[in-house]
Order: structure tokens, then C-alpha cells, then sequence
């Protein structure tokens, strides 16, 4: 692994038994998931949504494309300023933006909102548990941003599209597709056959 990915990884702070998997886990490297990382790459756009079953290796595609994006953005500043750059990557679960709502989080909401690199893993939806209206509100106010400013951000869901759509609307999706690359990957929980 590249010295700059190391760096990138440990500032995502993702776990030791990612980083164990990380960037080129065998039963990783080659899934529905990193296939569709592979194809939004090469659309170019910044918002990329997996949804799909559990296990099939949506946190991973997602924290992969972030680390590329986070060392070719190093690598470009490098360049420019002949030797200093800054790795900039936030990994939020469910319970993390959720936790932003209150009034004590809304320097949080205006950093994430404006921040370079930004990865939702594990968006809850209503049938996984309760997803208040002013949360959805927030999602879609951040989605909207990101879209509007062309701000790159990865969001994970073990959702189907409809339950999706259903939790946060036609607007969240709406964007989500035009200003991105929504997949739905379905297959084997990798988890099972020992993949961290």
C-alpha cells in the first residue's frame, strides 16, 4: 500500500479490521460493489450511493473510492505547493449524523455540510429503525449541497430503492441520481465466508 493511503486510511479511523482488509482483500477486489465503484469513477460525478443487501461489500467500495479521492487530492496539492498537502475525509454513521441535530450540533452540520470529502455509511431507513422528519430534513439539506456545490460524498444503505425512496423521498433520490451514480448491489454476505 502507498504511503499516502495509509495515511488517508488511518485518518478515516475505520477500525482495525478494515484496515486488515484494506485496499486489496481478495474476497473484496473483485465484488458487485467495487464494480460499481469502477463504473462511477469513470462517470465522474460526485455523489456515489450504494444500497443493497448486507455484506456485500458497500462500506468497503465506498471507503476505497474515498481514500483514492482523498490521495489524488493530496497528490494535486503536492504538486502545486511543492511538498505540503492535507488529507480531508469524514466517515459518519446513522447515529453520528443524528447526533448532529440537537442545537449543540450545528457547527458539526455546517462543517460536514461544506467538508471536501464526505462518506454516509449505513443510512438508516424506516424499516431498519426510526427516522425522524428533521433528520430526513438534514439529509436531504446536506444532499442538496453536495449536489448543488458538486461536493463528493459516498452513502451506504442496506435498503432497497423503494424502501429508500419511501424514508427519504423523491427529492434525497431525485439528487442522488442526477447529480450521481445510485447502484443497488445485491449477492452472498462476503462476512460469511470470512471477509472482515
Amino acid at each position: 500500500m502507498l504511503e499516502l493511503e495509509k495515511e488517508a486510511l488511518a485518518k478515516l479511523d475505520l477500525g482495525v479490521v478494515f484496515d486488515g482488509a484494506f485496499p486489496s482483500n481478495p474476497h473484496l477486489a473483485d465484488t458487485a460493489a467495487m464494480r460499481e465503484l469502477a463504473e462511477f469513477e469513470k462517470v465522474g460525478k460526485p455523489l456515489f450511493t450504494l444500497l443493497g443487501t448486507t455484506g456485500t461489500g458497500k462500506s468497503y467500495a465506498c471507503a476505497v473510492g474515498l481514500v483514492r479521492l482523498m490521495v489524488k487530492r493530496a497528490k494535486a496539492m503536492q504538486e502545486r505547493t511543492y511538498g505540503s498537502y492535507n488529507m480531508a475525509g469524514r466517515v459518519l454513521k446513522h447515529w453520528d449524523v443524528s447526533a448532529m441535530l440537537g442545537a449543540d450540533g450545528v457547527r458539526d452540520r455546517r462543517e460536514l455540510i461544506k467538508a471536501p470529502l464526505v462518506m454516509l455509511d449505513d443510512l438508516q431507513v424506516h424499516g431498519v429503525g426510526k427516522v425522524t422528519q428533521p433528520f430526513i430534513d438534514w439529509i436531504y439539506e446536506l444532499v442538496d449541497y453536495r449536489h448543488c456545490h458538486q461536493l463528493p460524498m459516498f452513502i451506504t444503505s442496506n435498503s432497497t430503492i423503494e424502501a429508500f425512496k419511501e424514508t427519504y423521498g423523491d427529492r434525497v433520490t431525485s439528487r442522488l441520481n442526477q447529480s450521481g451514480y445510485l447502484a443497488v448491489v445485491k449477492g452472498d454476505d462476503l462476512r460469511m465466508k470470512g471477509t472482515p
